[in-house]
């Protein structure tokens, strides 16, 4: 699939002045990751992708998984959006993307290249444009960390009707519509190819060495 990495400066770098104000973290303490599990309910059953439930929290057995982290994005002090960010490789398939679509994965790992996979990607802010903001800073942990797990390619899975917005950074939809037995509409697997400069596209202060390195020694 073609990639420009234009689009991924376009992404991590030339909307920095967007960025203004908001700020990430990983997600370490109980009730950090509780904030995450209603902030990822809130923002899918608000958007009609999933059931409600009496819990308004919403994990999976991922969120334990040593190749993950979660991770917060706060808007002057408020979480307003969370991803988690995985390493899928030889060593590492324990990750629900791994396991919807090892047929189509396996060729790559095989051939010793290294995904980074962005997972649970939720959002709490009702202004469009601010939203618009939030999602990007959001995505752009994932390009700017994915130098540091030497990643090949990045990956995630999205509402399908959304697959245009994440094309206008490069993202393929490599498979799908397909259904989920929790999600109310179809999703798609998206694909970008990752180019192998990256470090120097990334905005100082916006993702550090330290983020970096906290996910590389998690999927070491």
């Amino acid at each position: 699939m073609g990639y420009s990495e234009a689009k991924l400066e376009n992404l991590v770098s030339k909307r920095l002045d967007n960025f203004q104000g908001l700020n990430h973290f990983v997600a370490r303490t109980t009730r950090q990751k509780e904030g995450i599990f209603k902030l990822r309910y809130d923002a899918y059953h608000g958007e009609g992708l999933i059931q409600g439930s009496g819990e308004a929290s919403l994990s999976d057995w991922q969120d334990d998984e040593s190749s993950s982290s979660i991770y917060g994005v706060t808007l002057h002090g408020s979480l307003v959006s969370t991803i988690r960010l995985s390493v899928i490789s030889r060593e590492h398939k324990n990750c629900v993307t791994y396991a919807l679509f090892k047929d189509y994965l396996d060729p790559l790992l095989d051939c010793g290249e290294r995904l980074i996979d962005g997972s649970r990607l939720a959002v709490r802010c009702n202004d469009s444009a601010l939203r618009r903001r939030v999602v990007m800073y959001t995505l752009s942990l994932a390009a700017g960390l994915s130098s540091s797990v030497k990643a090949d390619h990045g990956t995630m899975i999205a509402r399908h009707n959304h697959a245009p917005f994440y094309e206008r950074f490069g993202f393929k939809v490599v498979s799908g519509p397909f259904s989920y037995p929790e999600a109310l509409t179809p999703l798609s697997l998206m694909m970008i190819d990752l180019p192998k400069r990256v470090a120097g596209c990334t905005p100082p202060g916006h993702v550090t060495d330290g983020d970096g390195q906290h996910l590389a020694l998690r999927s070491a």
